[in-house]
């Protein structure tokens, strides 16, 4: 079994996610990903979007990532393509993502403008 890791590649312009083999180059698999139709989440500016966070490769070598700033898990194939496979409701937002038993499991945050949570009871 090869090894790699995954990993975000953040700029100040883009955000993507690139593949790093051990005593390899570092393979890009998506440049200056993007959410159409990304939704404002409360704390996280438009500079920080899409916010790429949690990610996890599928059994079958996809990767699905948590893009937090939009309220959003992506799919990326291995031919870079990305697709919104889940959509949240702000203030919600995924921040991580795992595969258990052939099934994705997204962990939401609940995002406020501020650090006090109890914003979103009133």
């Amino acid at each position: 079994m090869k090894r790699f890791f995954v990993m975000f590649v953040l700029t100040a312009a883009a955000a993507g996610v690139a593949l790093a083999h051990p005593g390899a180059s570092i393979a890009v698999v998506a440049a200056a990903v993007a959410v159409p139709g990304c939704t404002a989440i409360p704390g996280i500016g438009r500079e920080r979007r899409p916010y790429l966070r949690g990610l996890a490769v599928a059994p079958d070598g996809v990767l699905y990532v948590a893009a937090s700033g939009c309220g959003a898990v992506l799919k990326i194939d291995r031919a870079g393509k990305t697709t919104v496979v889940l959509r949240t409701e702000a203030p919600w937002s995924p921040t991580a993502v795992t595969f258990a038993s052939g099934e994705l499991y997204v962990l939401e945050y609940l995002h406020t403008a501020s650090d006090d949570r109890s914003e979103c009871a009133k």
